[in-house]
């Protein structure tokens, strides 16, 4: 009885180890790869580097490396972009303001400054109401409500902006921005100094 007892024992405490030994193999690595994710979503793309007993789970891991390679590679391209669409309308004789779907401004460009002789970086991400005077916006909203009337996608007119005390003729082309399935991301006001 008493051996019976001591394989009982022995057996139980081998099953406890194997089983926290299991245990550990897998939820270590799962820890490591829930701390990544939070790194990842911080803009670290450090690749992981943990072992695993499991297939699975180093399967996972050399999924998860693929994915940090590829979104630092996509974050990287999109600065790209950004730098060089940035560099085109800072070249660019016309004044251009983008409004997201929201209604608060995602560019302005340096000519579109100096047209309204203000400075653009104070209102990249405010509403447009901000930028606008009352006249203004009442132009804007009168351009958006006839797109919206005769359905179409751009609009343009001609009017005098009065800027710090000085008449000056614009030729103002609003369209909307889509994506490639139509739907609205937007809109783009062009204008230029007549």
């Amino acid at each position: 009885l008493i051996i019976l007892l001591l394989m009982t024992v022995v057996i139980l405490l081998a099953a406890t180890w194997l089983g926290f030994h299991l245990a550990r193999q897998l939820s270590v690595p799962l820890v490591h790869l829930g701390l990544a994710t939070r790194r990842v979503a911080g803009g670290d793309y450090t690749e992981l580097d943990i072992r695993s007993g499991s297939e699975e789970i180093s399967t996972l891991i050399s999924s998860f490396n693929q994915m940090t390679k590829n979104l630092e590679f996509s974050q990287a391209s999109l600065r790209e972009t950004l730098n060089y669409i940035e560099v085109v309308l800072g070249h660019v004789s016309a004044g251009v303001i983008s409004v997201d779907k929201n209604g608060r401004i995602t560019t302005l460009n340096r000519h579109a400054g100096q047209l309204l002789k203000i400075s653009p970086q104070q209102y990249i991400g405010r509403p447009v109401r901000e930028l606008l005077t009352l006249e203004y916006f009442r132009t804007f909203s009168e351009m958006l409500k006839t797109m919206q009337e005769h359905k179409i996608e751009s609009i343009q007119k001609e009017f005098k902006a009065n800027i710090q005390g000085e008449q000056i003729p614009l030729l103002m082309n609003l369209s909307l921005l889509k994506d490639e399935n139509g739907i609205e991301n937007g809109k783009i006001l062009v204008f230029d100094d007549l």
